[in-house]
């Protein structure tokens, strides 16, 4: 996690050993990741305290389903047809997202907390902290 301010900070994908082709469930675990810093933002402030790169975010999945038509089952269908399983995809993510989100918000809380206070916080001491 790289702290900004309010945001919470972005998340950023470490490099791996080369690139893959995304299976669904490789595909689906990105976008949940990527979904995650919009959705702690609409926990935290509100859904319109959501910041830039949550916004960012939710394009990039966008993105990201668009270019993946096969994986998500969408090839060949008309761009209307596309945009209902991307939605609905996307949907269901953040439902998923919320609910783990929401059943660890005392730890979410505590996590924002130091992430505002400190701004640079490494994975050491959000280990420190006990609430992972």
């Amino acid at each position: 996690m790289v702290p900004s301010k309010r945001s919470l900070g972005s998340i950023i994908f470490l490099p791996g050993d080369g690139f893959r082709l995304p299976t669904k469930e490789s595909l689906l675990a990105e976008i949940e990741f990527r979904l995650a810093g919009k959705i702690t933002e609409e926990i935290i402030y509100g859904k319109k305290g959501v910041s830039t790169l949550g916004a960012l975010d939710l394009n990039h999945v966008v993105g990201m389903l668009t270019i993946n038509k096969i994986i998500v089952g969408s090839k060949g269908r008309g761009a209307e047809d596309t945009a209902k399983i991307i939605e609905n995809i996307i949907k269901e993510c953040e439902n998923k997202v919320r609910e783990t989100l929401m059943s660890q918000r005392d730890k979410l809380e505590r996590l924002a907390q130091v992430i505002l206070e400190k701004q640079d916080i490494s994975i050491k001491e959000i280990d420190a902290l006990g609430i992972f």
